[in-house]
């Protein structure tokens, strides 16, 4: 299960660079006011909460568990590198709406959001799908449930903070932002690499899908 929990703590270590980096990038584009700042972390929050619902509720119908988390981490890494050309195209949709709306508050806010869901939507689902994609499709179907999850999440919790951190005192002070968004894709296509390779050679794959739960 060790190699299952590096792959959780890498994965978990690039999603939390991307959430500081693209909340400073929109923070550019909308402004830095609470209200700007509340309408991303909503949009953000509500990709991973779509994901994890869409994805908890096939897990455990999902044959090789590894390998579609694999597809997960090699997705948000190809979405990564895409984002600076949406993060373009947002701020010159933005610029031309603000010109004409800067006084009706509640549009400006509800465009902010849409404009923050379009562009996070479909890299924040595959985030949020790794969790329940793992913990409901493999450790589910192995008989020590418990201890396997409380792994699973320490491990993606660790890399977590470890990404935080990282991009915040290290990252973007040293690298900037386009270069620190280049750690998280190398962390995705390493963990997707890893995926691959697990899933299809090693045999603690098999064992665990086939070990039946205790009453």
């Amino acid at each position: 299960m060790i190699p299952v929990s590096l792959l959780f703590f890498f994965s978990g270590f690039a999603a939390l660079i991307y959430e500081l980096l693209w909340f400073r990038q929109l923070g550019f584009i909308f402004g830095n006011t609470v209200y700007a700042a509340t309408t991303v972390v909503t949009a953000y929050m509500a990709g991973l909460a779509l994901g994890a619902r869409f994805v908890g509720r096939r897990a455990e119908r999902i044959k090789n568990p590894v390998r579609c988390f694999a597809l997960f981490e090699l997705g948000i890494g190809l979405f990564a590198l895409i984002m600076p050309f949406l993060f373009a195209a947002i701020r010159e949709t933005y610029r031309l709406a603000y010109v004409h709306v800067t006084e009706h508050f509640a549009i400006l806010t509800v465009l902010r959001f849409v404009l923050a869901l379009v562009a996070m939507l479909l890299p924040t689902m595959l985030m949020g799908g790794t969790l329940p994609l793992l913990t409901d499709g493999l450790a589910r179907r192995n008989a020590d449930f418990g201890r396997l999850l409380g792994r699973l999440y320490g491990s993606n919790t660790l890399g977590a903070v470890t990404g935080v951190a990282m991009a915040g005192f290290v990252l973007m002070p040293v690298l900037g932002m386009l270069r620190s968004s280049l750690v998280g894709v190398a962390a995705n296509f390493l963990v997707a690499f890893a995926g691959f390779v697990l899933a299809r050679k090693s045999a603690v794959v098999p064992r665990l899908a086939e070990t039946p739960m205790t009453e």
